[in-house]
């Protein structure tokens, strides 16, 4: 209402008529009606070819005018975005952060023909410690992998999120390394494949590369940065729609070859020439546009703290390189980049979990993010699923100065 008012203010200032007794006054840095009135007087003098306005009167008009529109606009888009119920979530008190964090990160691959073999991957788990420190929204540190200290795997990932109310970004890019194991195979014709479990593979390389954009309908009220950054502490339990697009590119390449030869020695050539046929390597790059929707929830359980739980489900569509090269495709089909095709569409998915206490100035917790992708052709069909575990304590720092307790003067 203070807005409307404010802006049927200025219409009105604007006019050639006025009344000196229109004395309404809005909030600083805005224009008041007594400023309008002075104005729209000396507009009616000049109008009378008695006087003139100063340049400098009409200078000060004109940028009180641009100030306070300025000031609506901005406010407004604070409001929609940016701002929370505090009944439901309280600010960030502090300017800085703290964290000690402990990461546990863990991959599966899985890829399936269309007659029934299929192959499981997995690499060795890592395990992460090191210091993070934080602004704002932003958060950055180092870890160190304590299950690979002589450096025996040559993983390289690189995981960010960014949270406003409102908003947040999911950046990620994960390069796999050489420590794949063998963790599941499946013949079609019931062959006893047990001999493969947790061997060692070293013929199958991953990366992914990727963002994620989330709107949250319910900001004002459902607050993720309580759960996932510790930035607002959530005081009502609450939940919200969340709606996000993303986009992704995979690749995976699998030597066959060599696992033709590691099956030959584990379960016979019989068993290797009926899994692997006449495949000699495949490399199958995708990229993956998303449009995505789900539900999250936070559960305030007992003072200060927090259960959070989110799923979301993404409409995906995806295209391999090979689909927007010329000729053949890696599945033997003439394709053209324009066709929209339903077969390739498939649902992805996302979940969110997370536990905390937070105090405002002391917190811990822990928190999973997990990410789910499909690719299906003609002939073959992968899984990728990634995520991470984090442990974590640490405390905030520098308060913010309206926070800051203010104590009544002594008397005289």
């Amino acid at each position: 209402m203070r807005y409307i008012l404010t802006i049927i203010l200025f219409v009105f200032c604007s006019g050639a008529f006025a009344h000196e007794q229109d004395t309404i006054v809005v909030e600083k840095d805005t224009i008041t009606a007594v400023d309008c009135v002075q104005t729209t007087v000396v507009d009616s003098v000049q109008m009378a070819g008695v006087d003139s306005i100063p340049a400098k009167e009409k200078n000060k008009f004109i940028k009180k005018a641009k100030k306070s529109l300025a000031g609506i606009v901005v406010k407004a888009i604070s409001t929609l975005f940016f701002e929370a119920d505090t009944n439901y979530v309280e600010p960030q008190h502090y300017k800085f952060q703290a964290i000690m964090k402990n990461e546990l990160n863990y991959e599966i691959y899985e890829w399936r023909d269309n007659v029934g073999n299929a192959i499981r991957f997995e690499p060795e788990p890592s395990l992460k410690i090191g210091p993070s420190a934080g602004w704002s929204i932003f958060m950055g540190g180092y870890t160190i992998d304590v299950l690979h200290l002589r450096g025996k795997d040559n993983r390289k990932e690189f995981t960010a999120s960014l949270w406003c109310l409102s908003f947040g970004l999911d950046l990620f890019w994960r390069q796999s390394g050489t420590t794949y194991k063998i963790s599941r195979v499946t013949m079609r014709d019931g062959t006893d494949t047990s001999a493969m479990t947790k061997v060692p593979f070293d013929g199958f390389q991953s990366s992914v590369t990727g963002l994620n954009l989330y709107y949250v309908f319910n900001h004002n009220h459902f607050s993720y940065p309580a759960a996932f950054s510790q930035s607002t502490q959530q005081k009502r339990s609450a939940g919200s729609p969340v709606a996000g697009i993303g986009f992704t590119r995979h690749s995976l390449d699998i030597n066959w070859e060599q696992l033709n030869a590691l099956m030959t020695a584990k379960l016979g050539s019989d068993a290797a020439t009926k899994f692997v046929g006449e495949r000699k390597s495949e490399k199958i790059t995708y990229s993956d546009l998303s449009v995505s929707g789900g539900y999250g929830y936070n559960w305030v359980f007992a003072k200060n703290w927090l259960f959070s739980s989110s799923l979301s489900l993404a409409v995906s569509y995806k295209r391999s390189i090979a689909d927007t090269s010329r000729g053949l495709n890696a599945v033997g089909e003439s394709i053209n980049f324009r066709d929209f095709k339903f077969a390739d569409l498939s649902l992805d998915g996302v979940g969110r979990f997370g536990l905390v206490w937070n105090n405002l100035k002391w917190f811990a917790g822990a928190k999973a993010i997990v990410h789910s992708y499909n690719y299906s052709r003609q002939n073959f069909y992968t899984n990728n699923i990634f995520g991470s575990v984090n442990v974590y304590a640490g405390f905030n720092f520098g308060i913010k100065k309206k926070y800051k307790r203010t104590f009544p003067q002594p008397l005289p």
